[in-house]
């Protein structure tokens, strides 16, 4: 005889969609949290690359002729417009320091990815230095590659408000291509050096002043400065353009890691973090006069600050890179006189020159 009152008892329907409604309340509470994990080691990944950028770069300083701190492409001192015209000035000099041929073209820019061209990875000087096996020119999934890949590195968002056609290609066309394609693909380096400066503008350029490590020798700087910038991501940049950053009007961009304003950055002294820009520091002429800047120009073009970082290399003089068409010197007194002025003291009195050709 069956005991019917031992009869497995079934789930309510009221009871499943109690289950379900408590696994649905987990999972929107535990996603964002992996998520936010998940992004947390990219940010992590990304450091490291910054650091081993960093790392590298110091020490082909110390073998360096000139000691210059920021492995200088070619294509800074030669005839830049034959290198891409204001894309390559805007974005693929400050990441031709290293880096793979790049994999993606950008409208009819090819020269960047062609793999016998003026940007292929065997051109980049950090890359000869570090890859002391030799470096392949068809070789663009090469694992020492990923030192130079941000593994959340999406491109500029399309937001033509913070990231201005200006500071990209000049070009509205092109600048929309842009927008959202990795800098890895269409640069061959997720990363930039630290700029800050101006230009005598082309083609072809006639030569530039920066007040930051670019042209700079290690044995000027401070090398225990914890706020120096040696190197970025790219959305950094662009939050510390004045023009944007100055502006209230602009709701605050979002970095390439989903934090608001920040983004990872490698400083001289090696240190490396996740750094918010915050809005730019503000110079009164009693400041100036105690720093003793003493170049007639928009001091935002040679000093840009936040709260703990700086993109200038006070109190080290700032570097005049000449620029070269073929052999000849094309950085006249104009030229300088057009960077600098006549100066009467920091960055342009004394300056280095380590660009010389003779």
């Amino acid at each position: 005889m069956i005991d019917r009152s031992r009869r497995a008892r079934a789930f309510t329907l009221i009871e499943l969609l109690v289950v379900v409604a408590i696994i649905a309340l987990l999972l929107a509470v535990l996603l964002p949290n992996l998520a936010a994990a998940r992004e947390q080691g990219r940010r992590a990944k990304c450091l490291g690359n910054l650091k081993n950028i960093a790392t590298g770069s110091v020490l082909y300083a110390q073998e360096d002729a000139k000691n210059m701190i920021i492995p200088m492409h070619a294509g800074i001192w030669q005839n830049q417009w034959a290198f891409g015209n204001y894309l390559w000035w805007r974005l693929a000099g400050p990441a031709s320091f290293g880096g793979r041929t790049a994999v993606q073209p950008v409208g009819n820019i090819n020269n960047l990815v062609d793999p016998n061209g003026p940007w292929a990875a065997d051109t980049r000087p950090l890359n000869r230095y570090m890859f002391t096996g030799g470096i392949s020119k068809q070789d663009s999934a090469r694992s020492a590659w990923e030192m130079y890949m941000c593994p959340s590195d999406d491109g500029f968002p399309a937001n033509p408000k913070w990231c201005l056609d200006l500071m990209i290609a000049n070009n509205a066309a092109i600048t929309a291509e842009v927008y959202e394609k990795r800098f890895f693909d269409f640069l061959g380096n997720s990363y930039r050096f630290n700029y800050c400066g101006l230009i005598v503008p082309g083609p072809p350029v006639q030569g530039l002043f920066t007040s930051a490590m670019l042209g700079g020798r290690y044995s000027k700087i401070d090398k225990f400065s914890s706020r120096i910038v040696l190197f970025t991501e790219p959305l950094f940049y662009m939050m510390t353009v004045p023009a944007t950053n100055l502006d209230p009007s602009l709701a605050p961009l979002m970095g390439t890691h989903r934090v608001v304003m920040t983004d990872n950055v490698v400083y001289v002294d090696g240190s490396s973090r996740a750094t918010r820009v915050g809005a730019l520091a503000r110079f009164d002429s009693n400041l100036l006069a105690q720093m003793g800047y003493g170049v007639p120009a928009p001091y935002d073009s040679y000093l840009r600050r936040g709260t703990t970082w700086q993109m200038d290399a006070y109190p080290a003089p700032g570097s005049l890179i000449r620029g070269f068409s073929g052999t000849g010197d094309l950085c006249t007194p104009n030229v300088i006189q057009a960077l600098i002025g006549n100066p009467t003291g920091w960055p342009g009195k004394p300056y280095q020159d380590n660009t010389r050709r003779n």
